[in-house]
């Protein structure tokens, strides 16, 4: 992996960022980009808001039918 980080590949790895999916050394690339990078991390601080606020909220689990069409998240270096 590069030894640094470009904003459109930060940007692309938030959302596995947020759940704690990224590789351990995928991580660290992304925290030190963001301590150099304010613009993605006001990006990453607003997803993971986001995330926070959808998970607070009361719901049900989608029906099967929809969940059947969602598709399964890409393995890390897979191209999505």
């Amino acid at each position: 992996m590069d030894a640094f980080l470009r904003c459109d590949r930060v940007v692309t790895l938030t959302a596995r960022l947020a759940d704690g999916t990224v590789a351990e050394d995928t991580r660290e690339l992304l925290e030190m980009h963001l301590l150099s990078c304010p613009a993605c991390l006001q990006h990453v601080r607003k997803a993971q808001l986001v995330r926070s606020s959808l998970a607070a909220l009361p719901g049900r689990h989608a029906p099967e039918h929809l969940a059947a069409l969602t598709p399964e998240p890409a393995a890390e270096g897979t191209p999505s």
